[in-house]
């Protein structure tokens, strides 16, 4: 089956990529409005229901501006590290449905064999 990587954004006002294969997808960073990035998605001839989640890299608003309103909305969980996960509902910038990760331990999601490690960043666990 096709595996496909959509860039919907990245830079400084906004970062998010969608992978996806077949009808499951998920969003890597959530950096636009929902609006945006619906309308990026659109533009992309991708309908919005192929995200089954979000996965937050790290809590700065270029990756998690939409993440709370996109996820809610889609009814979808957003996974995140613990601390990012903490760090995001003190701001109330996550979804009702969360999903803790370690960022040393790899996990599957959905389709996806997800690989997760830290970087050296100016953020709380990237």
């Amino acid at each position: 089956m096709d595996f496909n990587i959509t860039v919907l954004g990245s830079g400084s006002s906004g970062n998010s990529v969608l992978i996806s294969r077949g009808n499951n997808g998920v969003l890597i960073d959530a950096g636009f409005s929902r609006k945006e990035i619906l309308s990026r998605l659109n533009t992309s001839g991708i309908s919005a229901d192929v995200i089954k989640a979000i996965l937050i890299t790290h809590e700065h608003t270029d990756h998690v501006k939409g993440a709370r309103v996109l996820a809610d909305y889609l009814d979808i969980p957003t996974y995140a590290t613990y601390d990012t996960a903490q760090y995001l509902m003190d701001k109330n910038c996550i979804g009702k449905k969360r999903v803790i990760f370690d960022a040393g331990s790899p996990f599957n999601l959905i389709d996806f064999d997800i690989q997760p490690f830290r970087i050296s960043h100016d953020a709380i666990d990237p």
